[in-house]
Parts: structure tokens; C-alpha cells; sequence
């Protein structure tokens, strides 16, 4: 009597019943990995109720806030005492963006070295903000959709978001 390990011609893994066993192994194996995998980021749920614009009172300005005439809002945190960047110039930026709940989608700190970005390449709100801002300088922008990702959906954000970062203007390379 031969087992399914001695047979003669046949190695082990090519019985039956061992690719059996292993397939079983797999699926318990690949589900318990998938058990313990977090759950990728899924697609922002819209707001259920937005109240209409006459229903809303408005904001108080903070001391350190500027509004510009496209809506964007700059709130600096920290004043720098260095240059403001031209509108052209390529900047070292370090940067978080977040949604209104809170939900963190963009960050530049995890990277631990501060991220060069072109002026002309970035986003309506970074180009109306940063270059009002002097080096060494903190701020919070609050870019509302028509300077941010206005009616595309990106990623797991919808269309028509405000968008909420901290951006902090290291230097200007050029």
C-alpha cells in the first residue's frame, strides 16, 4: 500500500490530495491576512442636509484671516520674517490636507523632507495663498471648490469640496 507521499512516480505536491490540502491552507491563510488588513479609504458619502445660503449666518473674520476675491481664506498661524514668493517660483513646502470631518488625505511631513512644488503647477488656492505669504510662515487655507478640485471628483473626494490645508512656506529655491 502506498501513501500519497511515496507514491512512485509522482512527487507529493502533485497529488490529489496535497493540492487539496494546500489550496485549503491558502484560503484560510488569505483570509485571515484579509481579516486583518484595514479597509482601503472608500468614496466620501455627500452631506445629507447642507442648509440653503440664507439660512447660514456669517463667519466672523479671525485677526490673522484674509479672504482674496476668489473665495480663498488664509489663516496665518505663524508669521515668517522672510521674502514672499514670486507667483512664478518653485517653492519647499510642508503641508496637510484635510476635509471638513477631519478626514486627512494629503501629507507632506511623513516624508520628513519638505516637498518642492512649482507655483504654477499647484492648485487655484495654493497659487492665490502661498506667494501672499513671507518665508518661515504657517498658515491654514480653507479652498473652496471653485480653486481646488471644483466639479471633478478626485480620488475619494467628491466634486465640489472644500479643501482644508496647513501649509508651512520653508523657502523659495527659484
Amino acid at each position: 500500500m502506498e501513501s500519497f507521499c511515496t507514491t512512485k512516480k509522482r512527487k507529493w505536491y502533485k497529488s490529489p490530495v496535497s493540492t487539496a490540502i494546500l489550496l485549503c491552507l491558502f484560503l484560510v491563510f488569505s483570509s485571515h491576512v484579509w481579516a486583518q488588513a484595514p479597509a482601503p479609504a472608500g468614496p466620501q458619502t455627500p452631506p445629507a442636509d447642507i442648509p440653503a445660503a440664507e439660512e447660514t449666518e456669517p463667519e466672523e473674520p479671525k485677526p490673522n484671516e484674509v479672504t482674496f476675491p476668489n473665495g480663498v481664506k488664509m489663516e496665518v498661524l505663524v508669521e515668517g520674517s522672510g521674502p514672499k514668493p514670486p507667483p512664478n517660483a518653485v517653492v519647499h513646502i510642508q503641508y496637510i490636507g484635510h476635509l471638513e470631518d477631519g478626514t486627512e488625505f494629503a501629507r507632506s511631513y511623513a516624508r520628513r523632507l519638505p516637498t518642492i512644488y512649482a507655483l504654477s503647477d499647484v492648485i487655484g488656492c495654493w497659487q492665490t495663498g502661498i506667494p501672499e505669504m513671507n518665508v518661515g510662515s504657517k498658515a491654514k487655507f480653507t479652498c473652496p471648490p471653485g480653486s481646488a478640485n471644483a466639479h471633478r471628483p478626485v480620488d475619494f473626494i467628491w466634486g465640489n469640496t472644500t479643501l482644508y490645508f496647513v501649509i508651512e512656506l520653508i523657502g523659495v529655491v527659484r
